[in-house]
C-alpha cells in the first residue's frame, strides 16, 4: 500500500471502521496528524464521530495529540460532545488526554456543545456527562 492508499484507508477507518483497520493504515504509513480537509480536521477529529472508542484509543496510542484543533478551534472532544451519542467515545477522549476545559474559538467548552447534541437527554446519566460537566466546573 502506498502513502496515498494508506491515507485513504485511514480516512475510511476513522470514519466508521475498526481499531485494527486504523492500525493497519498507520502501519502502512498514513500520518495520523495530517489534516484531511482545508479546515484543519485531522483523523482524530473524524474519529470523534465514530461510535467505536477503540478507534480513539488506537490513534492516541499512535501518538496523536488529543489537543489538536481544527480551524474553528474545535478539538476532537468538542466534536464528540456535539455529535456523538456514544458516551464511551467521549470518555475515551478524556481518558486519552483530551481537555474538557478547552475553549474553541467561540469561547465554548465541550460541555457547551454537549447541550447541543441530539442525544443530550440520554447522555445526562452517563460518566461522559459527569466528566464534561465537572470539567466545566459544575
Amino acid at each position: 500500500m502506498d502513502e496515498k492508499e494508506a491515507r485513504k484507508a485511514l480516512r475510511e477507518a476513522v470514519h466508521g471502521g475498526t481499531a485494527s483497520e486504523v492500525k493497519a493504515a498507520l502501519s502502512a504509513g498514513a500520518d495520523p496528524a495530517a489534516p484531511f480537509s482545508g479546515f484543519g480536521e485531522t483523523p482524530f477529529h473524524r474519529a470523534a464521530g465514530n461510535s467505536d472508542p477503540s478507534v480513539i484509543t488506537a490513534l492516541i496510542e499512535a501518538g496523536v495529540n488529543p489537543a489538536a484543533r481544527d480551524d474553528t478551534g474545535f478539538t476532537a472532544l468538542h466534536l464528540a460532545a456535539w455529535s456523538n451519542s456514544n458516551p464511551s467515545v467521549i470518555t475515551a477522549l478524556i481518558e486519552g488526554g483530551a481537555d474538557p476545559d478547552a475553549f474553541d474559538y467561540d469561547g465554548k467548552v465541550p460541555f457547551d456543545h454537549l447541550k447541543e447534541n441530539d442525544a443530550f437527554e440520554a447522555l445526562r446519566e452517563t460518566d461522559a456527562y459527569r466528566l464534561l460537566s465537572e470539567g466545566r466546573g459544575g
